[in-house]
């Protein structure tokens, strides 16, 4: 089992949209994921509730079956949309694999 936990901090403001604007488009693009990449397992994911200075603003906690799976939600299609639909939202990523 690998648990694919991923953190975001998003910029301020883009394209006149306050980061409210963009936590919002963020998360329902991540809503779409679980219904089109039937290697997810488990789809947990949320913005943060409490604002503090080096807190990250989204979170994506996702469980696979093996490597393999995980590879295979790398490299979707309807994950690299989604990457290329958030890119500019972020400033920062931050991702950590756990096998078990």
């Amino acid at each position: 089992m690998i648990k694919h936990i991923v953190m975001w901090r998003l910029h301020e403001e883009v394209d006149g949209r306050s980061k409210a604007g963009i936590k919002s488009i963020f998360l329902k693009k991540l809503t779409e994921l679980p219904a089109q990449i039937p290697q997810i397992e488990r789809f947990e994911y949320g913005a943060n509730a409490i604002e503090q200075k080096e807190q990250a603003d989204v979170v994506l906690i996702a469980e696979f079956e093996n490597r393999q799976s995980l590879d295979v939600y790398r490299n979707h299609p309807a994950h690299l949309k989604f990457i290329d639909n958030i890119k500019n939202f972020r400033f920062e990523r931050r991702v950590v694999d756990v096998e078990y």
